[in-house]
């Protein structure tokens, strides 16, 4: 519903839905919902590689040489579009345009709290200090990147838990430039149980950690 809202010219632009579920359920609530829209739900016969490879059988889909792309908890505001791709226009080193993360649910409980101040640290006070020194890492959601320069490094990497940071360093690596646009905000939930922010913590952690040894 929020990308359709974009104040953002209708022939431009288009939306693709990546539906990896398999429960049934969600499939059903898209089908529903896209019918006499201008959406694409794209799904696979297998869940290879997870987010990465759903995000690679997607990117086969679309035309455009920009991708933003959003997890499905989030919603951006009706300028979102126009203000992400504004620097692309004027650098073409620019390879990442990444914006900072909201909270749509960060008074649920302590652990939404407690989850969204680590968040808060990483966009209002890392970011900054890495946008001065070119080393932004796209965030996996909320963000923008020059197609062209995606499809230059492989696309996402399928065998990497943080798919993210792995395709922000070997953008770098080619000489492009990382942008963070700390006054574009894009809202999204954070893990309100104990157990999903362990598992977010620790996914994080060996991850990145990962991506550096490779």
């Amino acid at each position: 519903k929020k990308c359709l809202a974009f104040n953002y010219p209708k022939d431009k632009y288009h939306i693709i839905v990546a539906d990896d579920s398999n429960d049934g359920i969600t499939s059903r609530i898209l089908n529903e919902f896209s019918e006499g829209r201008n959406i694409k739900i794209v799904r696979r016969t297998n869940r290879e590689g997870f987010k990465p490879g759903a995000l690679n059988n997607a990117l086969k889909y679309s035309t455009g040489s920009i991708i933003v792309v959003f997890d499905s908890d989030f919603v951006p505001k009706r300028d979102f579009l126009r203000k992400v791709v504004a620097p692309f226009l004027f650098d073409d080193k620019i390879a990442v345009v990444q914006s900072r993360m909201g909270f749509v649910n960060y008074k649920h409980n302590i652990v939404s709290r407690f989850a969204g101040v680590l968040l808060m640290i990483y966009h209002y006070c890392v970011l900054p200090i890495s946008n001065k020194a070119n080393t932004v890492f796209f965030c996996g959601t909320g963000g923008a990147i020059r197609k062209d320069v995606l499809l230059s490094v492989g696309g996402w990497n399928g065998k990497s838990v943080t798919e993210d940071a792995d395709l922000s360093v070997k953008i770098l690596q080619k000489g492009y430039k990382n942008i963070y646009v700390p006054n574009l905000e894009a809202a999204g939930e954070v893990p309100f149980t104990l157990k999903s922010f362990l598992r977010q913590q620790m996914r994080w952690a060996y991850g990145i950690t990962r991506v550096f040894m490779d």
